[in-house]
Order: structure tokens, then C-alpha cells, then sequence
């Protein structure tokens, strides 16, 4: 079972809703709204994994909370509807995706070894491209002269690969594995800003809030 289908299992109980089990006939918010928490949630737990910055994991957390405590209102305004819980809904869903969008494109800073495996890499590339250019070289030289054959060109290649070109290929095939396992390692925040926007969007559908109920909130647009 994966961490997503955990942590909706734990947020759609009755008591972290606050639904009395003893209660019967209680609305319960959409299975859809609760799957799209449970993601939110668990993309923020596996980016505090990440993250070393106190800021960054701050607002991480904030996002957490706020994104749990929709939930719990939504549930709540489902069952006894009052003006200031749905105020206070509006009012939370903006700073949710206010905070979203406060967090960097990346959630953690590439490492100096990173940017290091890249110029390995492309240098290594260039030193590759450098052993034919030699033995091409070398080939035109002989023609010139007229004694160019078959084993003169591949005498010239065979060497120039082997003291530089073989060697600077597996160089750079190791650099470009170290950097492509740190690239992937980084998080992007633009699937969770995704993420949030939707989970807003639909938060208005449950809700039916209409233009006048939006007055004074401003609702950040998806990007």
C-alpha cells in the first residue's frame, strides 16, 4: 500500500473528520476531495525529506495543516452550515495556495558534485569528438600525400580512440550517471502548485460558492 492510499485512508476516518460515530445519516465530503488531500499531504512529506532550509519546512507544514484542516471545516459546514466556517474555508484555501506558491522551483539546491558531473560530462563529450577529428585529420594529411589506405586510417583512429577517446567516454558516461541521479532527485513544486489549485478548484464545487461568496477573496489561478 503506498503512502498516498495511507495517509487517505487515516484523513477520511470519522474521528479525524470529527463525525461522531454514534451519529447516522451524516454527510461525508467527496471521496474525490479526500483523494486529492491525501496527495498534497504526501507530496509535502516526501519534499520535509528533502528540504534542509527551516523556511521551506515551515511552509511545508503550514500546507499540511491547512490542507487538513479544509478537510475537517468542509466536513463540518456539510453538516451545520454556519457563515464564518464557510468564511474562514475561503479565507484558508487562498493562504493554501498562497504558501504553494511561495515555495522555490526546486525544493532543494543542486549540488556543487552535480553541477561538477555536468562539465565532466560535456567536457568528456568534446574529448571524444577530439579523437576522430584527430584521426580524420590524419587521414586528409595522407591523402594529400598520397599514401592514405584503409590501415593507415584505422591505425590513426585505434590510437587516437584509445589514449583519449575511450577513456574521456567512460569518464563521461560515469559523470553523466552521477549527475542524472542527483537531477532526479531534486522535487519540482510546480505539480504540487498543480495539485493545490485543483484541490481549491474543487473545494468551490463542494461548497457551491458562487461570485458573491468570492467577494474580497482573491483566488490565485492555476499555473
Amino acid at each position: 500500500m503506498t503512502k498516498s492510499k495511507n495517509i487517505n485512508l487515516f484523513i477520511s476516518r470519522q474521528f479525524f473528520l470529527g463525525v461522531k460515530k454514534e451519529k447516522n445519516g451524516v454527510e461525508i465530503i467527496s471521496e474525490s476531495l479526500v483523494n486529492k488531500a491525501s496527495v498534497i499531504i504526501s507530496t509535502c512529506q516526501d519534499a520535509l525529506l528533502l528540504v534542509r532550509d527551516s523556511y521551506i519546512q515551515e511552509l511545508l507544514g503550514k500546507i499540511i495543516r491547512d490542507t487538513s484542516k479544509l478537510l475537517q471545516l468542509i466536513n463540518m459546514q456539510k453538516n451545520r452550515k454556519t457563515k464564518e466556517a464557510a468564511d474562514e474555508i475561503l479565507q484558508l484555501s487562498q493562504q493554501l495556495q498562497v504558501n504553494t506558491f511561495m515555495l522555490p522551483p526546486n525544493l532543494e539546491p543542486q549540488k556543487a558534485l552535480t553541477s561538477t558531473s555536468y562539465n565532466v560530462a560535456v567536457t568528456c563529450l568534446y574529448l571524444l569528438a577530439f579523437s576522430f577529428s584527430i584521426a580524420v585529420g590524419a587521414a586528409f594529411y595522407a591523402w594529400y600525400f598520397n599514401f592514405l589506405v584503409t590501415d593507415f586510417f584505422l591505425t590513426e583512429l585505434v590510437v587516437a580512440l584509445s589514449t583519449i577517446g575511450i577513456p574521456a567516454s567512460c569518464l563521461g558516461t560515469f559523470a553523466f550517471g552521477i549527475y542524472s541521479s542527483e537531477v532526479n532527485n531534486l522535487k519540482k513544486t510546480n505539480s504540487l502548485n498543480e495539485k493545490v489549485a485543483d484541490f481549491c478548484d474543487e473545494i468551490t464545487v463542494e461548497e457551491g460558492v458562487n461570485d458573491e461568496d468570492k467577494q474580497g477573496v482573491c483566488w490565485l489561478p492555476k499555473i
